[in-house]
């Protein structure tokens, strides 16, 4: 389970927490695939047993409401998903 807030504020505006992915070389501390649970004051994302664009899709429902069409964007060029 992983707990953490939305979005954050970032040089006096606001920045998503959930993003579409990493710059290469980031250390990652958890394989995506021992993730059940992403908790945000939005609400909780259901990971475990779930196809790539499912994960996509629970994530972005509790990102911060901001950044839900950028993260649908992310999807689109990144992993070739619609959400």
């Amino acid at each position: 389970m992983i707990v953490l807030p939305s979005s954050s504020l970032v040089n006096g505006g606001r920045a998503t927490r959930i993003v579409g992915g990493h710059p290469p070389g980031t250390v990652h501390t958890v394989h995506r695939g021992f993730i059940d649970y992403v908790v945000t004051e939005q609400g909780i994302a259901r990971l475990r047993g779930k196809s790539i664009r499912e994960r996509i899709g629970e994530l972005i429902s509790v990102a911060h409401p901001d950044f839900h069409a950028e993260l649908k964007q992310d999807a689109q060029r990144l992993y070739g998903i619609s959400v």
